[in-house]
């Protein structure tokens, strides 16, 4: 693997993962650039809507986006990695998955049938070079978080942890007791890409500030 840190190994390529066609489209113009590597499933729709109030529509959208659009395009390179006997897919998925969020339970769900696509993945590697794994990530201060907390009135890091890390709050149980970076999810992505590691297969990596109280 090159490094990827030469400005001229680096493309940059726009596209809809909203849908089949523009998951085609995205599929075919990394094809003509040569084979992958690394394939980072990290793009996410959420949306808080209370239980009661989410329609079948707002179901299937998420599954659509969060599911099968990783799905398409881990079929389109995972049957080249076991013939070049190397590559690494890596899901970021969330804590959400094992600790099912009330007030979203639409995307815990999604994040939920990730990991379990993931872990069956990463059984049809056995004896190969190629790993799936996942990253378990914790609330993040991502751009798309920003413009809901400032929706909401969280407009300052003191409101959102009263808000949310204080007791009583969706995120009381947080060791860490404020929002994570991406760069803090991010950093993980290399050692999983990293054949130094590749002892790492089949598993889900936390780091959600422990948000679940768990040891597992």
């Amino acid at each position: 693997m090159e490094e990827l840190g030469n400005p001229d190994n680096l493309v940059s390529i726009t596209a809809d993962l909203s849908h089949k066609e523009g998951i085609d489209d995205l599929i075919a113009k990394v094809k003509k650039i040569g084979d992958l590597y690394l394939l980072v499933n990290n793009a996410g729709r959420y949306s808080h809507i209370d239980f009661e109030d989410s329609t079948d529509e707002d179901w299937l959208k998420h599954f659509e986006f969060n599911i099968v659009g990783g799905v398409r395009i881990t079929r389109a390179f995972f049957p080249e990695m076991f013939e070049r006997n190397t590559g690494r897919v890596i899901y970021i998925s969330s804590a959400d998955a094992v600790r099912p969020w009330f007030r979203a339970l639409h995307y815990s769900s999604t994040k939920a049938t990730q990991l379990n696509i993931a872990r069956g993945l990463s059984q049809l590697t056995k004896g190969t070079n190629v790993t799936v794994n996942s990253i378990l990530m914790g609330p993040t201060m991502t751009d798309g978080a920003k413009v809901l907390f400032e929706k909401g009135g969280l407009t300052t890091d003191e409101k959102i942890k009263e808000q949310l890390f204080d007791p009583g709050g969706d995120f009381s149980s947080s060791l860490v007791q404020r929002m994570l970076s991406p760069e803090e999810i991010a950093v993980l992505v290399p050692v999983l890409a990293s054949p130094r590691f590749s002892a790492i297969n089949g598993a889900a990596l936390r780091a959600e500030g422990g948000l679940v109280q768990s040891v597992i």
